[in-house]
C-alpha cells in the first residue's frame, strides 16, 4: 500500500470515529494501537506501545505542564485576578470602551502566570460580562474582547502550548518561552488597537469609562503586585538561565503559595480545589500527547510520515508556508487547538527544520494559528466558554462569533507580520546565555 492511501485511511478513520463523538485521545489511542496490530498482526507490538508510553510520562520535563496549571490556579482560586482586573480598569480610566480594553490587558498580565488559554477566557469573562453589559455596551464587544483576550495565554509565557510543541518538536522550551513576549505584547497591542477603532467606528457600542483620581489608580496599582512581581520573577530566570522551565514551575509554585499565605489568603479548599482541577486539566493533555505519540508511532512505522516529510521538504520555502498556514487553518475548524498541536508537530516539524526554517518561529506561528482555531466558528472553544458563563446574561453563541471577527484580523496581521518578519519572534531568544 503506497503512503499517501494509507493516510487518507487513517484520516477517514479519525474522522469517522469524531462524527461519532469519540474524545480525541481515544480516537488517536485507538487508530495508533490497532494500525500497529493491523499491520505487523502481532498483539506483542501493543508493548512496545506501552513502553513508549511509559518512557514520555517517566520525562522530567512534562512535570512543567501540572505545575505551571497548579500555580495559575492557585493564584485565581485566591482571588489575585480580581484585584488585577479591578487595578487595571481604573487606569483605563474615561476611554470609551475602557472595559473591553482592561480585559486585554488584564489577560496579558493573567497570561504571564496562567499558561491556558481556556483558564483566562474562564476567570475573565466572569469578571468582565457582568459589567460590561450592565455599563451598556454591546453583546459583540463584550464576548469578543474576552474570547480574544483569553487566547494571549498560549503566546505569552509560560505557555502549555509551548512546552507541548517544545516536547514534540525538540525545540528549547526556555527559547519558546521567550520567544512568545514580543509577539504577545504586539498581539495585545493589536487588539487593543481593534477596540478602539471599533468604538470610533460605532460609539454606541460602548459607554465612557468612570473617571478615577490618581490617588485611587496608585493604590489599587499596589494590588497588581502579586501577580506582576510572579510573572517578572519566571520571566527573568527563565531568560537568565537561572532555571529550567520546569524548575521555574515548581518556584512559581512556591511563589504562588507564598504569595496566598502572605496576603491572608491560604486556605486548605484553595489548595484542594487547585489540585482538584490541575489533575482534570494535566489528565486531559497528556491523554492527549500521549494517544498522539502512539499514532505518530504507527504512521512512522506504516511510512506515512517519510513520505509527508519527503513532499514537504521537496517544496520551495513560500510553497511550504503556504501549505502549512492552510493545513493548519483548515484543521483549526474542526479541531481543538491541543490536538492540532499534537497531531501537527510530529509531521510538519520534522520539515521546517529540514527546509531551513526556525523551530523556535515555528513554534510561535502554531501557537498563533490555534489561537485562530480557538475563536473560529464551529469549534472556536474559547467562543463557547465565554457563552457559557454569559449565559445567565443572555449571551449566545451567535453574540460571540459575531464580536470575534475584528480579533480575528488582528490574529491574521500578527501572523502576517510575523512570518514577514521572524526577528519579532526570533531577536529577543538570540539573546539569551
Amino acid at each position: 500500500m503506497e503512503w499517501y492511501t494509507g493516510g487518507a485511511l487513517i484520516g477517514i478513520s479519525i474522522l469517522a470515529l469524531l462524527a461519532m463523538r469519540m474524545p480525541l485521545g481515544f480516537v488517536f489511542g485507538s487508530i495508533g494501537a490497532g494500525g500497529l496490530v493491523i499491520m505487523t498482526g502481532n498483539t506483542n507490538m501493543l508493548m512496545s506501545v506501552v513502553q513508549n508510553l511509559h518512557d514520555m510520562l517517566s520525562d522530567f520535563v512534562l512535570i512543567t505542564i501540572p505545575l505551571f496549571v497548579l500555580m495559575a490556579e492557585l493564584l485565581s482560586s485566591a482571588g489575585f485576578i480580581p484585584d488585577l482586573y479591578e487595578s487595571v480598569e481604573k487606569f483605563t480610566g474615561r476611554i470609551r470602551g475602557s472595559i473591553a480594553i482592561a480585559t486585554i490587558i488584564a489577560s496579558a498580565i493573567f497570561a504571564a502566570v496562567c499558561g491556558s488559554s481556556y483558564v483566562t477566557a474562564a476567570t475573565l469573562a466572569k469578571m468582565t460580562i457582568p459589567e460590561m453589559l450592565d455599563r451598556g455596551y454591546r453583546q459583540s464587544l463584550t464576548t469578543g474582547s474576552v474570547a480574544a483576550g483569553g487566547t494571549l495565554g498560549i503566546l505569552i509565557p509560560p505557555s502549555l502550548a509551548m512546552v507541548i510543541y517544545g516536547y514534540m518538536s525538540g525545540a528549547s522550551i526556555a527559547k519558546l518561552f521567550i520567544a512568545g513576549i514580543i509577539p504577545g505584547i504586539l498581539l495585545s497591542i493589536l487588539f487593543i488597537l481593534c477596540i478602539g477603532i471599533w468604538v470610533k467606528v460605532d460609539p454606541k457600542v460602548a459607554e465612557g469609562g468612570k473617571v478615577f483620581s490618581w490617588g485611587d489608580k496608585f493604590r489599587s496599582a499596589t494590588k497588581t503586585l502579586p501577580v506582576v512581581s510572579l510573572a517578572i520573577f519566571l520571566l527573568i530566570i527563565i531568560y537568565m538561565g537561572v532555571a529550567t522551565p520546569a524548575e521555574a514551575a515548581a518556584l512559581g509554585c512556591i511563589f504562588a503559595l507564598g504569595l496566598c499565605w502572605i496576603y491572608g489568603r491560604f486556605h486548605w479548599k484553595v489548595l484542594f480545589d487547585s489540585c482538584l482541577r490541575t489533575i482534570a486539566t494535566s489528565g486531559f493533555l497528556l491523554l492527549l500527547m500521549g494517544t498522539a505519540k502512539v499514532l505518530a508511532f504507527m504512521v512512522s512505522k506504516a511510512g506515512i510520515m517519510y513520505g509527508l516529510q519527503t513532499v514537504l521538504a521537496g517544496m520551495s520555502i513560500v510553497s511550504f508556508i503556504a501549505v502549512l498556514y492552510i493545513t493548519i487553518t483548515i484543521l483549526g475548524l474542526f479541531l481543538e487547538g491541543t490536538s492540532i498541536l499534537v497531531l501537527t508537530t510530529p509531521i510538519f516539524a520534522p520539515a521546517v527544520s529540514k527546509i531551513g526554517l526556525d523551530l523556535i518561529w515555528y513554534g510561535v506561528i502554531l501557537v498563533l494559528f490555534i489561537e485562530i482555531a480557538m475563536l473560529t466558528p464551529p469549534v472556536g472553544m474559547n467562543c463557547y466558554i465565554v457563552a457559557e458563563v454569559g449565559k445567565p446574561y443572555g449571551i449566545r453563541i451567535e453574540n460571540v462569533f459575531r464580536g470575534i471577527a475584528p480579533f480575528l484580523i488582528a490574529l491574521s496581521v500578527a501572523v502576517i507580520l510575523i512570518t514577514a518578519f521572524p526577528s519579532i519572534a526570533l531577536w529577543l531568544p538570540s539573546t539569551m546565555k
